[in-house]
């Protein structure tokens, strides 16, 4: 008899089982489909390119503003040695065009090295995301013991891209405008020293990928009309919280004082800083841009009792297994997981100088704060294809720059003070001077609590930056043609069991870069099933 009832319960029972792993399989309900741009293919030759060059050389939003140079200025664009040499030949006659005189230096003739030294550096993938805490930071090696460091040293020859450039300037004076590097722009206007003023902006364009993109063409009234509409709350902020499907969930309150210099400090061409501590510092727009060159220095703007979780399975050098790091009064408290990445990040946390330094300015002891919180604004930027497999520094950093994709940077810093106090202390106490390694979230949630108000805005709805469906970036984005289209993020991330079928952490978190090296391998292929439109 029991058995009878179980042949008849069974069908209802299995079903009931297949109805809940479905569900744990399925896509998350509100995350965007996955999407990668169809159009990218490869040239013929350097006429398929020429269109993107021209509108190239126009562009004057965003982290490579080539259209701020003027016509009969002499341009340097120092490239990399892995750089197309095709896409910076159209570069340069798009910039003749215009009447500009350019030229490019490959990064290792400006450091002084031979092409052969240069073959010998290494090249890293999106597998050894592990490695950027010694390597985006150099000087955190000196916190490390000798065995990890051995295995964290870069092994690359000196003196680094920066300096190179430098002394490439001093050989070179007479170019009046120089594009360099694929971050830290207020680092190289520093660096380059009384070259300085002459730093525009980064080099992007590497590969075909990048050229031909959508990115050059993405009209540069609109990119800044959805960053002003972006940071505009933040002077009225109250309280914001971070939220994503990997699992970050992070608040904290800011005081309406720090609330307004935390805007007036917030602006950052295609990076915008979304946490009030990052806003600190000097960071001066490019020569020529039609926006103030603000010179004014911020002070450090600590926000009171940032706490929760930050979590994620990328940064600025790759991927690695999913990790958690515990924040509470807006330093770090515990890392969990991270494979390689966790094992060295854990090291440092516990070092006893990187615990007990206390820094001027800061609050509390201790190195490991949340220093950094930066915003992608285009919404034509993709995850890179040929950067993950294979590059002599930061293969994962264009991810950032997409439209809605958040990252944070863990170290405590302070960007360019006056009287170089911040600069003379870590020097004497042999403590770091700058953040030391990153976390990439790609489909976050930014919600900003108005003050007074008790009203919560949302800047980023699950990777979708709003101000690109507000009205006003609509209206000017019709000028260009159809506005949905113009406005549409190319690029959204696969991530099973949050935007495509299947279980994240089995098929995905615990061994992000093999799942990510099949989507290169597919779309190289042209085979990618979530190719668009």
């Amino acid at each position: 008899m029991r058995a009878r009832w179980w042949f008849r319960l069974a069908p209802v029972v299995l079903v009931a089982v297949g109805l809940l792993l479905g569900h744990a399989h399925a896509q998350r309900e509100g995350y965007p489909a996955p999407r990668f741009p169809s159009y990218l293919k490869p040239p013929r030759g350097i006429d398929d390119l020429m269109p993107a060059a021209r509108a190239a050389v126009r562009q004057i939003g965003g982290r490579t503003p080539l259209g701020l140079a003027k016509p009969g200025q002499r341009v340097l664009l120092v490239v990399p040695t892995r750089q197309d040499r095709m896409v910076v030949d159209a570069i340069i006659r798009a910039y003749r065009e215009r009447g500009a005189q350019a030229d490019f230096v490959l990064e290792h003739e400006a450091r002084g090295l031979t092409l052969e030294q240069a073959r010998h550096e290494p090249l890293y993938t999106g597998e050894e995301g592990w490695r950027e805490i010694g390597i985006f930071r150099r000087e955190m090696l000196r916190y490390m013991p000798p065995d990890v460091r051995r295995e964290n040293e870069p092994r690359l020859f000196s003196p680094n891209e920066r300096e190179g450039a430098r002394r490439y300037l001093d050989r070179h004076p007479d170019y009046q405008v120089v594009f360099a590097g694929g971050g830290g722009r207020p680092t190289w206007r520093k660096v380059l020293g009384p070259h300085g003023d002459k730093f525009y902006g980064n080099w992007t364009y590497i590969s075909f990928y990048d050229l031909l993109s959508r990115i050059p063409t993405y009209p540069a009234d609109v990119w800044r009309l959805t960053e002003e509409r972006t940071i505009e709350p933040l002077a009225w902020a109250e309280e914001v919280r971070v939220t994503d499907p990997e699992g970050t969930d992070i608040r904290w309150r800011v005081s309406e004082p720090q609330a307004r210099e935390w805007a007036r400090g917030a602006y950052l061409q295609g990076h915008l800083f979304m946490y009030p501590l990052q806003a600190g510092g000097r960071h001066p727009v490019s020569p020529g841009s039609p926006l103030p060159n603000t010179q004014v220095w911020l002070p450090p703007i600590v926000p009171d009792g940032a706490e929760g979780v930050i979590a994620g399975t990328s940064g600025h050098f790759g991927f690695f297994p999913h990790m958690r790091v515990h924040i509470a009064h807006g330093m770090i408290q515990r890392i969990e997981g991270g494979g390689k990445y966790g094992d060295v990040a854990r090291l440092l946390l516990n070092h006893p100088l990187l615990k007990s330094v206390h820094y001027p300015m800061f609050p509390r002891p201790g190195y490991w704060y949340v220093q950094e919180l930066g915003l992608g604004t285009n919404p034509k930027y993709f995850r890179p294809v040929a950067e993950l497999k294979g590059n002599p520094f930061l293969p994962n950093s264009p991810e950032r720059n997409a439209a809605g994709v958040l990252h944070w940077g863990f170290g405590a810093e302070v960007e360019d003070d006056p009287q170089g106090v911040w600069t003379k202390f870590a020097q004497e106490k042999g403590a770091p001077a700058s953040h030391a390694w990153h976390i990439h979230n790609v489909l976050p949630t930014y919600q900003v609590k108005i003050r007074g108000s008790g009203q919560w805005l949302t800047l980023i709805d699950r990777g979708r930056l709003a101000a690109l469906d507000a009205f006003e970036a609509r209206a000017v984005a019709s000028r260009y043609g159809p506005p949905d289209e113009l406005l549409r993020d190319d690029w959204r991330p696969d991530l099973p069991g949050i935007t495509a079928p299947g279980d994240y952490m089995r098929d995905y978190a615990r061994d992000p870069w093999s799942y990510v090296k099949r989507q290169i391998e597919a779309i190289e292929r042209g085979t990618y099933r979530y190719f668009a439109p």
